[in-house]
C-alpha cells in the first residue's frame, strides 16, 4: 500500500498541515512480484515494455513534500512525471510540453487550480490532457466547480496514492 499523508509538526504531536509523509508498505507478494499497479494498470507485471508506453504526467502542487512524493510514485511505477510548485509555472510546462496527465491542486500561488484547468482546456496544445484536481477543497460546490473549470475528476486530500493511480490509469484508456 502506498498512502502520501500531510502533516505537520506541531510540538509533541502530528497534525493536518506541511509535511508529508511517503508510506510504501508489502511492495512484494509471495510470488516476489508488486502487488502495486504498474504503467499498464496492472498487478505484479514487469516493468513497462515497449507496448506499454509510459505517461507524461505533470504534478502542480505547493506543498513539495507532497508534490515530490506523488513524483516519485509515478516515476517507481514507469511513468514520466514532473513538478511544477505554482499554477502559472504549471501552465508554462503544460504549454511548453503537453502532458498526459495534469495531477492538480487547487488552491495554489498565482494562479490557482480552476485557472489552471481553464487555461489548459483553451489551448489546442493541451485541450485533451486528462486533469485531476487533489485538493483540500472538497465540498459538493467545491467538486462542481472543479468540474465546471475543466477537470476530469476530482478528489480530496489526503488521497489514497492507489485512488490517484486508478484516474492515472483511467487516463491512459482516454490517451491510448
Amino acid at each position: 500500500m502506498i498512502s502520501i499523508l500531510p502533516a505537520r509538526r506541531s510540538g509533541t504531536g502530528w497534525s493536518a498541515g506541511t509535511f508529508s509523509v511517503l508510506w510504501i508498505s508489502s511492495c512484494a507478494n509471495s510470488e516476489g512480484t508488486s502487488p502495486l499497479p504498474d504503467a499498464a494498470g496492472t498487478t505484479g507485471a514487469p516493468a513497462p515494455d515497449a507496448e506499454t508506453k509510459p505517461l507524461r504526467i505533470l504534478i502542480i502542487e505547493d506543498n513539495r513534500d507532497y508534490a515530490d512524493g506523488l513524483q516519485i510514485v509515478f516515476e517507481i511505477l514507469g511513468h514520466a512525471a514532473m513538478v511544477t510548485y505554482d499554477g502559472i509555472a504549471g501552465v508554462e510546462a503544460a504549454l511548453r510540453e503537453p502532458p498526459d496527465v495534469v495531477v492538480c491542486d487547487i488552491g495554489l500561488p498565482g494562479m490557482d487550480g480552476y485557472e489552471v484547468a481553464r487555461a489548459l482546456r483553451q489551448s489546442p496544445a493541451a485541450a485533451a490532457t486528462f486533469l485531476v484536481a487533489v485538493t483540500g477543497y472538497a465540498s459538493d460546490s467545491d467538486r462542481e466547480r472543479a468540474y465546471q473549470a475543466g477537470f476530469d475528476a476530482h478528489l480530496a486530500k489526503p488521497a489514497e496514492a492507489a485512488d490517484i493511480l486508478a484516474l492515472v490509469n483511467a487516463a491512459r484508456r482516454d490517451v491510448s
